[in-house]
């Protein structure tokens, strides 16, 4: 897939919160990388908030 691919996908994974498209979509960008630390950032949020209080 391409970078640009990628980046066309994210926005409506995430705002339409489909959370398991954007776990896919993470594993595509280099954890190296500032999109790769920022979308795993936001991914560890989302998942925290899940567990400390429900489906979120």
């Amino acid at each position: 897939m391409l970078k640009t691919d990628l980046l066309a996908w994210q926005p409506p994974a995430w705002g339409l919160g489909k959370w398991t498209a954007m776990e896919e979509y993470v594993n595509f960008i280099p954890k190296e990388t500032q999109d790769g630390a920022f979308y795993r950032s936001v991914l560890a949020i989302h998942r925290e908030a899940r567990e400390q209080y429900g489906q979120a």
